[in-house]
């Protein structure tokens, strides 16, 4: 006689806020801390409440991805082939990281000498560290043809001429470069131009045709130095080791590949199969 009024009443009752691991739900599934946690990938803010700031931003985030997949699910879009193609493909991207995390994880820290050896060897980063503040032409798509003809121009007069005749859009800007923040042999390089004389930079918008206006000398030293250069070293030796990691495991694992004759590699003129491509560069976390 009592149990029904009781259960209906429980029915009615509204759902109780998510607690503990739990950040929020949406439609009932759980938003953990870990996936919270997972979302940041390491990102940290100067102040605890910019840090608080960073979760809000990155569980709304993960909400707003969670109710567009849940919409995508209603509309029986996880049911067909093309859905497990892409969830196959993400799984393996993800599995491919991982790997790539734990190789990097297990890699010592620089040591004194090597930093003190690493701050010496490129002082175009410490010592000699320069700002550039650099005319720019922003050439957002591009081809090997482009590239071609701009090689051998020295001004940006002569650049604009090339964009000119190949109708190749560019915009025009000014920007600044830091030669701690490239590569130590394009800083080593840029360093050593006759003046007014233009160098191209590529970006993942095209490239950067660049003339440098003005520069000065912004030199790191000390501890700044030091903690740099471990940061920097510590970076390289983990790409390294996970390219060569990761292109012994491609070697090994073609061993096991097994073709279809219409998809097969072309054959050298021994009769073997021509090697194949090398994999491809480690992408940066």
């Amino acid at each position: 006689m009592f149990a029904a009024p009781l259960a209906l009443a429980a029915c009615n009752s509204e759902p109780s806020a998510p607690t503990g691991q739990v950040v929020a739900t949406v439609n009932g599934q759980e938003i953990t801390a870990t996936e919270l946690e997972a979302e940041l990938d390491g990102a940290t803010a100067p102040t605890p409440e910019a840090q608080k700031n960073l979760q809000r931003y990155a569980l709304e985030n993960i909400i707003n991805r969670t109710i567009l997949a849940q919409a995508a699910e209603a509309e029986g879009l996880d049911k067909g082939p093309e859905f497990a193609v892409l969830e196959q493909k993400a799984r393996q991207a993800a599995l491919v990281q991982l790997l790539q995390r734990k190789i990097g994880g297990t890699l010592p820290q620089p040591s004194d000498d090597e930093i003190d050896n690493f701050i010496t060897e490129n002082p175009s980063l410490f010592s000699n560290r320069r700002t550039y503040v650099v005319d720019q032409i922003i050439v957002p798509q591009t081809s090997q043809r482009v590239l071609e003809a701009l090689e051998p121009v020295k001004t940006m007069a002569e650049a604009q001429a090339v964009l000119n005749r190949m109708n190749v859009p560019g915009n025009k800007t000014v920007g600044v470069i830091d030669s701690l923040t490239i590569p130590p042999q394009a800083a080593q390089q840029i360093g050593a131009l006759p003046p007014n004389e233009v160098f191209i930079i590529p970006s993942a918008q095209g490239i950067r045709i660049n003339q440098v206006r003005t520069s000065q000398v912004d030199p790191i030293t000390g501890d700044q130095a030091r903690q740099v250069a471990g940061e920097m070293l510590s970076r390289q030796r983990s790409q390294s080791a996970m390219q060569n990691s990761l292109t012994e495991k491609i070697k090994a694992g073609r061993e096991n590949v097994q073709y279809n004759d219409a998809f097969a590699p072309p054959k050298t003129p021994e009769g073997g199969a021509a090697p194949a491509g090398q994999p491809a560069a480690v992408p940066a976390e």
